[in-house]
């Protein structure tokens, strides 16, 4: 009886180690040029292409489309000369605070003069919190391709 069960197990791996793919061969170890979204080897470490700006002054380029509704809008500009952006120098406020609605420059939302942590439901007069640091949401757009492809857009 001890035989036969050390018998069925070693027929069970041999059978478990050599399981057949669907085309009849059997599968070694994974090659790493198939892991991850990148085929390349996990060990080439490749650098994406540089981003070149068209060029253009505020207001002269055309904007990007969003890739999703709930996306902030990307910056339709060069910024190289904005920054660094800090509380006490940044451009960004003080060209788009005082957007007229006809203008080309688009407004700072609402949603940005609310302090979410002391008084939600209050619009005041001033950028609350971290909002002053745009770049932190809002990307310069560029004609760059993406890394990595996104399947999930709207």
């Amino acid at each position: 009886m001890k035989k036969t069960i050390i018998t069925v197990c070693v027929i069970s791996i041999a059978l478990g180690c050599s399981i057949l793919d669907p085309h009849g061969s059997s599968q070694g170890p994974v090659p790493d040029t198939e892991l991850g979204l990148s085929k390349t080897s996990v060990f080439e470490v490749v650098a994406p292409d540089p981003v070149i700006w068209p060029g253009g002054i505020p207001g002269s380029n055309e904007r990007f489309a969003r890739s999703n509704p709930e996306f902030p809008p990307m910056i339709p500009h060069d910024t190289a000369d904005h920054l660094p952006i800090t509380v006490e120098d940044n451009v960004c406020i003080e060209c788009h605070t005082d957007a007229e609605p006809d203008d080309k420059t688009p407004r700072i939302p609402d949603s940005h003069y609310i302090d979410l942590r002391r008084d939600p439901g209050k619009v005041t007069k001033i950028v609350q919190g971290v909002r002053y640091q745009c770049m932190s949401c809002h990307a310069p757009q560029s004609g760059a391709l993406p890394l990595v492809g996104n399947t999930s857009i709207r």
